[in-house]
């Protein structure tokens, strides 16, 4: 079903590991899923891409600050019990709250020190993404619609006219020049 049983934390150099994920919070389970889907924003799915896309980053000055990143973004300011959305990909790619989807990895700046400086680099399939401000608020809303709560994490894409395509299978004819590709689902 693709749902996330734990995450767990050593404070101990890998002796002991404790569980730290709240079973009863929003997204608990559902860390690597598609959100809106498996929710029921937009119908019903088990989707998940576990297995594809994730990235789990701590916060360079607060060990408390998690980032674990599927197809969305998520925040826990608690050490991993808790978790609130920090980006939608299902949003027009013009709002603020956007980030593309599928994340494969996070970067913090050199001078990170989560007051002055909260830049923060995302690495996606649709490329790499800034935010200037990754301690604003999350929420546990998984629908956003008119007046809800989306929070405050903004991104800013980099790609600046960047293009990419990912060939997931090929055919070649046996009477002729031609071939054909498959390409993910970035057009």
């Amino acid at each position: 079903t693709g749902r996330v049983v734990d995450i767990f934390r050593s404070t101990d150099g890998g002796t002991t590991w404790e569980p730290r994920l709240n079973p009863g919070a929003p997204f608990s389970q559902l860390l690597l899923t598609n959100i809106p889907f498996a929710t029921g924003c937009f119908g019903s799915s088990n989707f998940s891409q576990g297995w594809y896309d994730n990235i789990i980053k701590i916060d360079p000055i607060d060990p408390d600050v998690v980032w674990v990143g599927g197809i969305d973004l998520l925040r826990s300011d608690d050490g991993g019990q808790n978790f609130g959305l920090a980006s939608y990909w299902y949003f027009d790619v013009t709002d603020p709250n956007y980030s593309h989807a599928d994340q494969h990895e996070i970067v913090f700046h050199p001078q990170y020190n989560g007051t002055t400086n909260q830049t923060m680099f995302v690495g996606s399939d649709g490329g790499v993404s800034r935010t200037d401000n990754a301690r604003a608020a999350t929420t546990t809303a998984d629908c956003p619609a008119d007046g809800d709560p989306v929070g405050s994490v903004t991104f800013t894409s980099l790609n600046n006219g960047y293009g990419v395509t990912q060939f997931y299978h090929g055919a070649i004819s046996r009477n002729s020049d031609m071939f054909l590709g498959g390409t993910q689902d970035n057009g």
